[in-house]
């Protein structure tokens, strides 16, 4: 696994990455905003995922210096809508989360939005742990399988058990909501999508508490297109499925896909 830390250390002295490439673990889009422009320009880049078609945090694949590809925005929100076939290759799976022993009792809404931070403070390394979603009761965590002891070992101490959820589609965690705009920026996306304000919007954009497509951006007139996910670091992620011109005058129809966890349960 490459700590994200020594990202910079692989951009500089590629020689140390290994020919056939490797993979990172869970980046947040603050991470990812600080690397991407070099991982572009030297071409390291072959690919990433997040696990869903809303991912909060994503792996990376890294290639030596010229043999990885050049995306703009569109390769990018392409490479996330094919997040179920691009992330087989990737050594990550979703695990259902539950109580251990004989408890069958599903975990609360104060229970699961704890699990990450406690899996820290029990050994498990940040980056080992993606996104967690919610379905009804049951809970679902994507973590990096290259970490399989440490988190079964922290799971077991927290009196809870995991086990592979090998059928389990994110898509089933999501609803889908209808938005009306005047203009599709993303401040006015932002507010819409995460029920705050317009203001509050904007200065969260401004500040750096909000990502498109998995890198922080700072410009609130930015404007928002299909295929974008839209994810405030404080509350959550939600994916633009369709922008459309209305036919009343001066306003734009979005469906928005949001994850039924639209709260953000850790910061790695």
């Amino acid at each position: 696994m490459i700590p994200m830390p020594r990202l910079g250390h692989y951009i500089e002295h590629a020689d140390s990455l290994p020919g056939g490439g490797a993979y990172t673990h869970f980046c947040e889009p603050d991470e990812m905003a600080e690397f991407w422009e070099a991982l572009m320009r030297k071409r390291m880049l072959a690919g990433f995922s997040g696990g869903s078609p809303f991912p909060r945090k994503a792996m990376l694949k890294l290639v030596p210096p010229g043999k990885g590809m050049a995306m703009d925005e569109a390769a990018v929100r392409a490479m996330i809508a094919d997040w179920n076939v691009e992330g087989r290759k990737y050594p990550y799976a979703w695990l259902r989360v539950e109580r251990g022993g004989d408890d069958e009792s599903p975990l609360s809404k104060q229970e699961l939005d704890s699990v990450c931070a406690q899996l820290q403070t029990n050994g498990v390394v940040p980056g080992a742990i993606g996104d967690m979603l919610r379905r009804g009761d049951e809970a679902f965590l994507l973590a990096d399988t290259r970490e399989q002891e440490a988190l079964a070992k922290a799971f077991s101490a927290l009196g809870l058990s995991s086990r592979p959820a090998a059928h389990f589609d994110p898509e089933t965690c999501a609803q889908d909501t209808h938005q009306s705009l005047s203009i599709p920026r993303l401040d006015a996306a932002v507010a819409r999508a995460f029920r705050i304000g317009r203001e509050e919007a904007k200065k969260a954009v401004v500040k750096g508490f909000v990502a498109v497509n998995l890198r922080i951006v700072r410009d609130a007139s930015r404007a928002v297109e299909a295929g974008d996910v839209l994810h405030h670091l404080l509350s959550g992620a939600a994916l633009i499925s369709d922008v459309q011109k209305a036919k009343a005058a001066d306003r734009h129809r979005l469906l928005v896909r949001i994850p039924s966890s639209a709260k953000i349960l850790v910061r790695g």
